[in-house]
C-alpha cells in the first residue's frame, strides 16, 4: 500500500478567468491477497506441477503460531500414489504425501481510494485500511465462505509499503488505530 500521488483534475473548457484553479486529488492504492482455504485444506487431490507449497503447514491456522517444522516447496513431479517430489528454496528435493503438502492458491484484489484530502498521514491511512477491511470482511463472507472466520474477523492481516512509517504512526504506535 501506498500514496500513489496528488494530482490535479483539469478542466480543459476553462475561460481565462479560471486558469490558474485547479483541483487536487489524493491517490492511495492496496493491494491485498489471501490464501484460499479451500485448496489450503485438501488432503487428497491432484497437485500442479510448479504449484507453490507449504510442506507440514497447520490444517486451519487458529493461531498466530507457525509450526516451526513447516517450509515452502515448489512441487516437481507426481510419483503417484499421492506422492508428490518437491523442492525447498535451496532445491533440496524430497518426497512428501499430498496430506502433508498444503497449496497455495492467492486471491488478489486491488484497492484504489481517491480523496481530495492531500495530507498523508496516519488518520488518511486509517480510514483508507478500515474501509478496506470492512470491505474484504464483507467480499470473503460472500465469496470464500470456508476463509471467514466464525467472529468475522481476520485470523491476521499483514501491511506492507514503502517503509514510510508516518503513515502509520504519528506520536506512538497507537495513536491512530482504536
Amino acid at each position: 500500500m501506498d500514496y500513489s500521488e496528488n494530482s490535479a483534475i483539469l478542466n480543459y473548457d476553462k475561460v481565462h478567468a479560471e486558469h490558474w484553479k485547479t483541483t487536487q486529488y489524493t491517490l492511495f492504492i492496496s493491494i491485498d491477497r489471501f490464501l484460499l482455504m479451500k485448496e489450503w485444506l485438501k488432503t487428497e487431490g491432484p497437485l500442479p506441477l510448479q504449484s507453490r507449497v507449504t510442506v507440514h503447514g497447520d490444517l486451519f491456522p487458529s493461531s498466530t503460531l507457525i509450526n516451526p517444522a513447516s517450509f515452502f516447496a515448489v512441487v516437481s513431479k507426481n510419483i503417484g500414489n499421492s506422492l508428490y517430489v518437491v523442492a525447498d528454496v535451496d532445491g533440496n528435493k524430497m518426497q512428501h504425501n499430498c496430506r502433508n503438502l498444503h497449496y497455495q492458491v492467492w486471491h488478489h484484489m486491488a484497492f484504489g481510494h481517491i480523496s481530495d484530502d492531500k495530507v498523508h498521514d496516519c488518520f488518511a491511512m486509517q480510514f483508507f485500511t478500515n474501509k478496506e477491511i470492512a470491505y474484504l470482511k464483507q467480499y470473503v463472507a460472500e465469496h470464500f465462505a470456508e476463509n471467514a472466520h466464525p467472529d468475522g474477523h481476520f485470523n491476521s492481516f499483514h501491511h506492507h509499503s514503502d517503509n514510510a512509517l508516518h503513515f502509520f504512526f504519528i506520536f506512538s504506535p497507537r495513536s491512530c488505530w482504536k
